[in-house]
């Protein structure tokens, strides 16, 4: 159960948040007050200056993975990745 969960998330994840940010653009109330849009805006240009600095870390730092730098004291539960450790995408 847990595991279909989390593959849910990851899957998921992404397209919700812009489907999130796309509705709170155009769901915002006309008047003076622009707050959804700032909001949706706002959210946008984190996640597009996080992606941006995150590529840049990658070229810069690396990293290995844990099952790669310790191979005989990790259990691997799912497929290896080839993505870089650092910076994890989940904390951008």
């Amino acid at each position: 159960m847990e595991e279909e969960i989390g593959d849910f998330v990851a899957v998921w994840a992404v397209p919700v948040f812009a489907a999130a940010t796309v509705a709170l653009w155009f769901l915002d109330r006309p008047g003076p007050w622009y707050r959804w849009k700032i909001a949706a805006l706002a959210g946008m240009t984190a996640a597009g200056l996080g992606l941006v600095v995150s590529q840049v870390i990658t070229q810069f730092w690396q990293r290995p993975r844990p099952f790669v730098a310790h191979p005989h004291e990790t259990i691997l539960l799912v497929t290896r990745s080839t993505e870089p450790s650092f910076p994890s995408d989940h904390a951008v």
